[in-house]
């Protein structure tokens, strides 16, 4: 739902984001240089000692050999 604010309420909104648009006079330190986006750090990840999960076919194929391998006599 949209509240509505009285006209002047936005003139000076206007007038307040026009002077919050300069924040410097002096010219970028950093030049046209950019922030890295996300995940594109410089830093190296530290490794993990935690295992991860096989991949699904991995998986698939390690059930078959544990149910090959504890099959009954008779087979399922």
């Amino acid at each position: 739902m949209h509240e509505f604010k009285h006209p002047n309420y936005y003139k000076e909104l206007r007038k307040r984001n026009k002077s919050d648009q300069v924040i410097s006079k002096e010219p970028a330190t950093a030049g046209n240089q950019r922030a890295p986006g996300p995940g594109q750090t410089s830093k190296q990840q530290a490794s993990s000692s935690k295992h991860q999960a096989p991949s699904k076919t991995t998986l698939s194929k390690l059930i078959r050999k544990l149910n090959k391998e504890n099959a009954p006599p008779g087979g399922w």
